[in-house]
């Protein structure tokens, strides 16, 4: 390829990313502006200075096991890819994964973290990348695994809302993308191979003998699951210490809609995305749309906490223990 030819391709690049960011910008502004133009900022500003102790100490002591059983999970999928590393190298990770996460407006930062920390390790880049994609993967299947189980706990407006119907094909999505993950490539005289990147079929053969490892239907799976009925139990404890008319279904069945819903990666780390979908989802089950607003503002804000303690934890971590791996 021609010098000139290059350095345009990759001045439409910056161009071209630089555009998407402020887009997501305007995406998250206009989110916020069309939920507090409903709403209206100061009752949930003063509801937020309002919030009782308890609720703080909820919001923490979740956060900190979500982060636990996030180090476990990861570290089982590398046990499964072969690498045994020590806890301080994945709390490492997964920590400045979390602040990064946070601080910029792409989650792509925090999992080139997360690899350089492997790297830094010893650990072979394409395993680390590997482990990355899989972890990454294991989290949105908790996700979509709690939406398709509490499918049959929906309530009446969520039926006729057609929330249900989005539900069930979002899970038939996920099942037939998993399915295909088990059928061989070939078909016919010519292979899929032949039209991907090597990246791809060699990241599916990863997967599909990590799927067959019964560590990962625990640490896996498993986990995803409970890290994400923790968060659904978390909001419908935090709603109740907020005199906020919450039910534990309605919690199971609308609060992992609102996060598969802010994973979409059209706005800044989640903002504006997760308060749309919270007031509109749990509005369904009668939730006034100021006490949810407050509910999803209270879970940023305790996230974005959670990303500046686990940066602050990863530079002590990081001078008091070098990197290293268990051989």
């Amino acid at each position: 390829m021609p010098l000139g030819m290059h350095d345009r391709l990759a001045s439409d690049k910056t161009k071209g990313a630089k555009l998407w960011l402020l887009a997501k910008f305007a995406i998250t502004l206009t989110c916020f502006a069309v939920v507090f133009a409903k709403v209206g900022a100061r009752p949930v500003w003063n509801r937020i200075l309002s919030t009782p102790s308890s609720v703080i100490l909820l919001l923490s002591v979740s956060g900190a096991l979500q982060v636990i059983l996030a180090i476990w999970r990861w570290r089982g999928v590398l046990r499964s890819l072969g690498e045994s590393m020590t806890w301080t190298v994945v709390t490492r990770g997964v920590l400045v994964e979390r602040f990064l996460n946070q601080a910029l407006p792409s989650t792509l930062g925090g999992d080139a973290a997360r690899i350089a920390e492997l790297v830094g390790s010893k650990v072979p880049l394409a395993k680390a990348l590997q482990s990355v994609i899989f972890d990454r993967f294991l989290g949105l299947a908790g996700i979509v695994l709690v939406m398709g189980a509490t499918i049959p706990l929906n309530g009446p407006s969520s039926v006729s809302s057609g929330l249900v119907t989005i539900t069930a094909g979002i899970f038939a999505a996920f099942a037939g993308g998993v399915a295909l993950l088990t059928v061989p490539w070939s078909i016919g005289s010519g292979t899929i191979e032949r039209c991907l990147p090597r990246s791809v079929p060699a990241f599916v053969e990863t997967a599909r003998k990590l799927l067959s490892c019964p560590r990962i239907w625990g640490y896996g799976f498993g986990l995803s699951v409970l890290i994400q009925l923790l968060i659904c139990a978390t909001v419908y404890a935090v709603a109740a210490e907020m005199h906020t008319a919450l039910s534990l279904r309605a919690a199971l069945t609308l609060v992992p809609g609102v996060i598969f819903f802010s994973l979409i990666p059209f706005s800044i780390a989640g903002w504006g995305a997760r308060e749309g979908a919270m007031v509109a989802l749990l509005g369904l089950e009668g939730v006034a749309s100021r006490d949810a607003l407050t509910l999803s503002v209270l879970l940023g804000i305790a996230q974005l906490l959670l990303g500046l303690v686990g940066g602050l934890l990863r530079l002590g971590l990081s001078r008091n223990c070098p990197p290293e791996s268990l051989a």
